[in-house]
């Protein structure tokens, strides 16, 4: 939990640069990288990413549920 905390510290101290947050969690998480060039790739949005990789995996998700998780993050990027 300490690393996680640690990362979030440094992601907060950051602010809204989204090449930075992107470098650190790639840093800590390498697999963060290959799923993002996924994303990039397919062309799809983050969400039908999202819902598309859990039904190759027979991942079960809760799309609305997603959907205000997305929302609630969308929300607190704003505010900063």
């Amino acid at each position: 939990m300490l690393g996680v905390n640690n990362i979030m510290n440094d992601l907060m101290s950051l602010g809204n640069n989204p090449q930075q947050i992107e470098q650190i969690l790639f840093s800590q998480y390498p697999n963060l990288r290959i799923l993002s060039n996924q994303m990039h790739q397919s062309g799809l949005s983050p969400i039908q990413f999202v819902i598309q990789y859990a039904q190759q995996r027979n991942i079960p998700i809760q799309q609305n549920q997603l959907m205000s998780m997305y929302q609630q993050m969308m929300q607190m990027t704003q505010k900063r």
